[in-house]
């Protein structure tokens, strides 16, 4: 959703905030909608977030700033828009904290995600079987929320019965699979049930192949777990990790040993929760934010007046919280879904003026048109790109 961080002031502009997922409404051209965009900068400073890895990002039109961690984008050589280098983990909520030292731990691994093909669950279940052939007693957590319709080709919708052929039913009473639906919300649990089970675990498993910035590395560090993750993965996720809170891997059977030499005491970790929570908990990372886009405004020449928003940051940026019609969103996030949905929704939240009933239908009948246009050129290049590899 086009997120309004700040609120218009007198003569001070407000912030507006498109997430990556909506940023060729931007750049398509069609009827109405630089109209549109341009009545809107009279009145708001514009970001754009990003949630997930992109490369050869360039300056986008009708933009002032970027929010996204440094390695979650690689910009082109001529960027020049400001880059704050922040995501939705920079503010994770304050439930997710240290437990008690002498709280007991449940689980010995937990690992959260979808269950996106380049996740790698199935590898993560193969990398248990390896830890419980070797430690009878390891026990696990696996949650996995699953998108409405999701498509086989995307998501791995056989984990379930990969999980019952790898695991007995004695085995299954240590190693537990949560196969949730999302039912229209992508977070279909609650932060304090999600720290729940960071806080009852001895450390955190990521077996992803890229990420954008997990969150979920986030709250596992700031609850004081150990973190093992893929050697190389791209992304930004591995931007708060080091030496020491965290392992990275090359294979399956590494990624088993590493996490039991964590569990046995052989691998010596240690995780600087607290010092983490100075850059990744809300509690200290919202003023900051505010203080960077003041510096913002300060390029701009603009004048700053007023405060940024500052409940559940998290989730707002990356349109995790539903508040539109099903018509103009995707389906289980809140990002608008067409240019035509933009210029309905800068009408109906943002006060601008009623579209025209030919400019919305030129908007329905071509963005279809120009989104598959978008995808053959991003295959092409793809192929270009691999052609190139291999000639080298």
């Amino acid at each position: 959703m086009v997120f309004i961080l700040k609120e218009p002031q007198t003569k001070s502009k407000g912030i507006l905030v498109f997430t990556a997922k909506e940023k060729q409404i931007l750049n398509s051209g069609l009827p109405g909608v630089n109209t549109c965009l341009k009545r809107l900068r009279q009145k708001y400073v514009v970001g754009l977030y990003w949630g997930f890895y992109e490369a050869n990002v360039p300056d986008w039109p009708f933009t002032d700033f970027y929010l996204a961690p440094h390695g979650s984008i690689d910009r082109v050589p001529d960027a020049k828009l400001p880059q704050i280098p922040v995501s939705g983990r920079n503010f994770t909520p304050a439930a997710f904290a240290v437990p008690p030292k002498n709280q007991e731990k449940f689980w010995d691994v937990l690992t959260v995600g979808r269950p996106a093909k380049w996740k790698r669950f199935d590898e993560f279940l193969k990398a248990v079987r390896i830890m419980v052939d070797k430690r009878p007693e390891t026990t696990a957590l696996i949650v996995c929320s699953v998108p409405d319709n999701a498509d086989p080709k995307k998501y791995d919708l056989t984990l379930p019965q990969q999980f019952d052929r790898l695991f007995s039913e004695a085995e299954r009473e240590k190693i537990t699979l949560l196969w949730l639906t999302q039912r229209g919300d992508a977070y279909p649990m609650l932060p304090n049930t999600m720290a729940h089970f960071f806080k009852q675990s001895r450390l955190f498993a990521l077996f992803s192949e890229y990420e954008g910035a997990a969150r979920v590395v986030s709250e596992a560090l700031l609850c004081g777990l150990p973190v093992v993750l893929r050697k190389g993965m791209r992304g930004g996720t591995a931007d708060f990790v080091d030496d020491k809170n965290a392992c990275q891997f090359d294979t399956t059977e590494q990624a088993a040993q590493q996490m039991l030499s964590i569990l046995d005491g052989k691998k010596k970790t240690k995780v600087n929760a607290q010092g983490l929570a100075e850059k990744m908990s809300e509690t200290h990372t919202v003023p900051w934010l505010e203080g960077e886009l003041k510096k913002v405004f300060k390029m701009l020449k603009e004048p700053w007046k007023g405060s940024i928003k500052t409940e559940n940051l998290g989730r707002h940026l990356p349109a995790h919280i539903i508040t539109l019609p099903r018509h103009l969103r995707s389906p289980v996030t809140d990002d608008l879904n067409s240019s035509a949905a933009f210029l309905e929704y800068a009408h109906l939240y943002l006060g601008e003026k009623k579209p025209s009933v030919l400019n919305l239908l030129l908007n329905k009948l071509m963005w279809p048109l120009q989104s598959r246009w978008r995808k053959y050129v991003y295959y092409a290049g793809r192929a270009v790109l691999k052609v190139k590899k291999l000639l080298k």
